[in-house]
């Protein structure tokens, strides 16, 4: 080896073990020694070293991991049983108002009682257009100072949904969220394969069955999580929603809609062996 060389080799060894960056000193050790062949193995490095660098990368890793979830005024920082009362409560219930709404909906729908001064059909739309979009933006958004997100359940993935962020959300926005230009809206795609477009206005089904679907995947999520608190709220999320389910079917059939149905049946409204279709929710 040229003596120069080997002389920079030497100085550039001794600055890299006397550096207090453990980094650098497993760089240092990992160069060849002077005069051996190419194939030799480096000389490994000194415990001590190694238990350094591994603790400062442990250290960086929790830094970024902190950094993660943003909170805000509005969205503080939950503890284990902050996040159990907030599925519990608000987002059971968004996931309520969105299934009872969007039978709700569907009655009336089928119904097609046409009373006028009688709208529960639209406050049904409204309704379930409303609790959805809060599922979406929690569902396929990260926290932020108005909302919270999928990772404040230390989630590291969204809850994706094409049909929101592709198709619904513009028409979503331009006819409900926002006063804006609304004579040129198209037909949008829709959860239903049988009429794969529609308006959007005739769209609740669709959307709760699309937020049923990502609910389904939320759950599923938490119980693959590491943390055993998370696991326990992936199973108590599978239980709000059969819960909801079930409060849902009883919108379509409670007394004051059967009672509608049969005077529609009396006034010959509606054929005799009408009865309203049950939803099919996604398993």
């Amino acid at each position: 080896m040229n003596i120069a060389r080997h002389d920079r080799t030497e100085r550039r060894n001794r600055r890299a073990t006397t550096c207090r960056c453990p980094v650098r000193k497993r760089l240092a050790y990992s160069l060849p020694v002077p005069g051996a062949s190419p194939t030799a193995a480096p000389v490994p490095a000194p415990p001590d070293v190694e238990v350094e660098e591994n603790q400062l990368t442990a250290a960086f890793g929790q830094a970024l991991g902190a950094q993660t979830v943003q909170w805000g005024a509005h969205t503080p920082k939950m503890s284990a049983a902050e996040l159990k009362n907030y599925l519990e409560t608000d987002l059971a219930n968004e996931l309520h108002w969105v299934l009872r709404a969007a039978t709700e909906w569907h009655a009336h729908k089928h119904m097609n009682l046409g009373i006028d001064g009688y709208s529960v059909q639209v406050y049904a739309m409204d309704s379930t257009f409303l609790h959805s979009r809060a599922l979406f933006e929690f569902f396929t958004r990260k926290t932020q100072g108005n909302f919270y997100g999928y990772d404040a359940y230390g989630l590291t993935s969204e809850i994706r949904s094409s049909l929101y962020d592709r198709h619904w959300i513009g028409p979503l926005h331009a006819r409900l969220m926002h006063a804006q230009e609304r004579s040129k809206t198209a037909d949008v795609k829709s959860f239903d394969p049988a009429e794969p477009k529609k308006h959007i206005k005739n769209m609740p089904v669709d959307f709760a069955m699309e937020i049923v679907r990502m609910w389904h995947e939320f759950a599923s999520a938490l119980q693959s999580s590491a943390d055993e608190n998370m696991k326990d709220l992936g199973v108590r999320a599978g239980e709000i929603l059969d819960k909801a389910k079930g409060a849902a079917e009883k919108v379509r059939t409670n007394e004051v809609t059967q009672s509608q149905v049969a005077e529609l049946k009396k006034t010959g409204k509606l054929p005799t062996d009408f009865s309203i279709p049950p939803l099919s929710w996604p398993d």
